[in-house]
């Protein structure tokens, strides 16, 4: 009963390692996506971020546009001018 018990005891001590690597391998690759996003901030990078929003606000301004176009426009254009002073925050707009 003794060698029963002793591997129920190691099939515990082995689920709890593998939890424990597979939390440790999420926060490594989680970690590295994020390092990447905020180290990956180029001056080209951004200067086409810039231009996109740019474009999007001229898009949205035209005279050809519609009422409605021109309100989902807006919105897209406003959510990418918050994603883009999350991701360069010292950036003047």
């Amino acid at each position: 009963m003794t060698q029963g018990g002793e591997g129920r005891q190691i099939g515990k001590g082995g689920c709890l390692g593998l939890i424990l690597l597979s939390i440790l391998f999420a926060v490594v690759v989680f970690g590295s996506i994020i390092y990447v996003y905020r180290h990956n901030a180029t001056p080209v990078s951004r200067a086409n971020e810039q231009q996109a929003i740019d474009q999007c606000l001229a898009r949205a301004n035209a005279a050809d546009t519609s009422p409605a176009d021109r309100q989902a426009l807006m919105e897209n254009c406003q959510e990418m001018q918050k994603q883009f002073l999350k991701k360069y925050p010292n950036v003047a707009r």
